[in-house]
């Protein structure tokens, strides 16, 4: 009895972490970083009480969109990934982009009319992360993309 319940809870824990591991790939992470690897030294302005704070992932749990923002080279992109990181250990359904990517893929849904499904698409995740948003200046059709058509979807991009 003794070796069938430990051949069980084998089976599980090996179930478990493969769905772990296949939630964690799905992002599309740029690197496997997490928070607690984020270097709060490497500046003295970075506010390190706040990026703990998100750490919490209160703000997921109320729905509370979050916006990083900071001059090129401050950490940025790790912190969305790391916060995307315990989101999927948190059992979230997590996807990251580059904006400039998921505009472009949207731009080119309206030729194939697929755009309504794209956007379905963008919006599933329970956390969207859009790296480098606002690096670039935003067209006509891709602001109507983001601001006005995104809430399509259960929540806009």
């Amino acid at each position: 009895m003794d070796l069938l319940q430990v051949l069980c809870q084998d089976k599980i824990t090996r179930r478990e972490t493969l769905a772990f591991q296949r939630r964690l790939t799905r992002p599309k992470f740029e690197q496997q970083v997490t928070l607690e690897e984020f270097d709060f030294t490497a500046s003295s302005k970075l506010p390190a009480a706040q990026i703990r704070d998100l750490g919490a992932l209160r703000r997921l749990h109320s729905g509370e969109s979050v916006i990083l923002f900071g001059p090129v080279g401050v950490g940025k992109t790790h912190v969305a990934q790391a916060l995307g990181h315990l989101a999927v250990r948190q059992g979230a359904h997590v996807r990251f982009a580059k904006t400039s990517r998921s505009l472009a893929d949207l731009a080119g849904s309206h030729a194939d009319s697929t755009w309504d499904k794209r956007i379905r698409e963008l919006v599933r995740p329970d956390v969207l992360i859009l790296d480098d948003f606002a690096m670039r200046r935003l067209g006509a059709s891709q602001a109507d993309d983001l601001y006005e058509r995104g809430g399509s979807g259960r929540a806009g991009p």
